[in-house]
């Protein structure tokens, strides 16, 4: 259960537009040495932001919504998001 408390539609008008102009971004991604350049990552974007340049991932900043999915999928473990991702678990779900 979502308990919304008081004037959240208030807040979010607020907070959304500062999240995506100061928190949201595409610096924070990287490979390491891991990554082999599989493409799955780019291939696996909803969003088509991941590029392969040089046989590695480039993130676009204008198309990225954040949604894990690059990191997540990585069977390497090769992609973080600054230091924030290093040594946390991987997840996925698929379609039945």
């Amino acid at each position: 259960d979502v308990h919304e408390g008081s004037a959240a539609g208030i807040k979010t008008a607020v907070v959304h537009p500062l999240f995506q102009a100061f928190a949201r971004g595409t610096k924070p991604f990287y490979t390491t040495a891991a990554c082999n350049g599989c493409t799955i990552c780019a291939n696996e974007c909803p969003t088509g932001t991941i590029k392969m340049r040089e046989g590695k991932p480039v993130w676009e900043y204008s198309r990225c919504e954040q949604c894990m999915r690059c990191i997540n999928l990585c069977p390497r473990t090769a992609i973080q998001y600054g230091k924030a991702t290093i040594r946390r678990g991987r997840y996925h779900f698929t379609q039945p």
